[in-house]
């Protein structure tokens, strides 16, 4: 009985020090949705947007055999294995780097081939998927 008390006050320890020090209680992926709009804007180095906003995704852009742009799967974003790519020049087509705050908020930040931003574009999200065939009559 000692045992399950003790584990009871430590798991309730555990959570305050979650939400005092951890970051858990102001969590708000709106906001943070928000903050990331007002930042990130077109012109600024993959540099620089990396930096305030590490990406968990990357999107590469090629040619296909008719030499039409495509758009590659999202795949993880490997920092060293980038960085090489990007030495190599291995994006002459550009790049996005792929961020999801939550199932309303998802973007695609657009690099061109010199690794500036040219564009930020929402991506399609949990939240837009939900909405398909969703009637408002």
């Amino acid at each position: 009985m000692k045992a399950i008390l003790a584990l009871v006050v430590l798991i309730g320890i555990g959570i305050f020090l979650a939400f005092k020090y951890g970051g858990v209680g102001s969590f708000d992926p709106e906001e943070q949705a928000k903050q990331f709009n007002v930042t990130v804007k077109p012109g600024m180095t993959w540099q620089q947007v990396m930096e305030k906003y590490p990406p968990k995704k990357l999107a590469v852009y090629g040619r296909d055999d008719r030499g039409l742009k495509r758009r590659s799967n999202e795949d993880k974003f490997v920092k060293a294995d980038f960085e090489a790519a990007v030495k190599a020049a291995s994006f002459p087509d550009g790049f996005d780097f792929c961020y999801f705050f939550s199932g309303e908020h998802a973007y695609a930040v657009r690099f061109n081939a010199a690794g500036a931003v040219e564009e930020i574009t929402k991506a399609t999200s949990l939240g837009d998927l939900m909405k398909i065939g969703v009637s408002t009559n």
